[in-house]
């Protein structure tokens, strides 16, 4: 496997909804500012089922309120518009802030160190379509109590469904600190050509074939581990 691919989604921790396994949430962007809110339980057979709808359309105008409509589909699940509404609230915030887009929360918040930020952002290495796009976010949650939210953007037509089991984001750490980017000399350069060209020989000589003829090598795990076991030089590139 290459580095790229392989140690992605090792980054950071993914974050799931505040939902049941059993729960689940489709939005739908119906056009004209309307976002449609379906949520959904299982039966005892398992079958998903939908309880009630909320339709959000949103204000003409600075400082409108967005009309909310509420629909019962199953009056046998217990849920009157009050709770319907509430519920809704629990798993989305900011609904068309700005236009087509709404934050999916998180089920945990996060508090860090001073001097560390968070980063919100959508599931790396995520290759299922269709997708929607998600907005990337760094917070000082060091001193701000930010709520965990992932804001996704809708145009006219998108649907994305959220479910218990299914992570909606991930989130990651990092120091708030100024990064320098220096020009590499000609001697860093060529050290750098130099092991590159090693690890090349290296990954080729420990590649492996699955039985399927797929071809892949261990190098870079094998080299991570003794490296993390103070086994290797500990040296830089540089």
């Amino acid at each position: 496997m290459l580095p790229a691919i392989e140690d992605a989604n090792r980054l950071g921790f993914l974050v799931y909804p505040p939902l049941h396994d059993h729960e689940s949430v489709q939005l739908q962007a119906r056009g004209n500012g309307v976002l449609a809110i379906t949520w959904f339980i299982n039966g005892d057979r398992g079958l998903r089922s939908p309880a009630f709808v909320v339709q959000v359309r949103r204000s003409a105008g600075p400082g409108g309120l967005d009309d909310t409509q509420v629909t019962i589909l199953d009056e046998h699940a217990g849920f009157d518009a009050a709770t319907a509404v509430t519920l809704v609230a629990a798993v989305t915030s900011g609904i068309n802030s700005p236009p087509g887009s709404v934050g999916l929360r998180g089920a945990h918040n996060f508090i860090t160190p001073a001097g560390w930020d968070t980063v919100y952002t959508a599931v790396f290495n995520d290759p299922q379509r269709p997708a929607v796009s998600t907005l990337t976010t760094r917070v000082e949650t060091d001193w701000f109590p930010c709520e965990t939210e992932f804001r996704v953007i809708l145009e006219k037509g998108d649907i994305t469904s959220v479910i218990g089991s299914g992570p909606i984001g991930q989130v990651l750490f990092v120091p708030r600190e100024d990064c320098l980017i220096a020009e590499a000399t000609e001697v860093e350069r060529q050290r750098f050509a130099a092991a590159h060209q090693d690890s090349l020989v290296h990954s080729v000589s420990a590649a492996k074939t699955t039985r399927y003829g797929g071809v892949f090598s261990d190098y870079y795990r094998e080299q991570q581990h003794v490296h993390r076991n103070g086994a290797g030089d500990g040296q830089p590139l540089r």
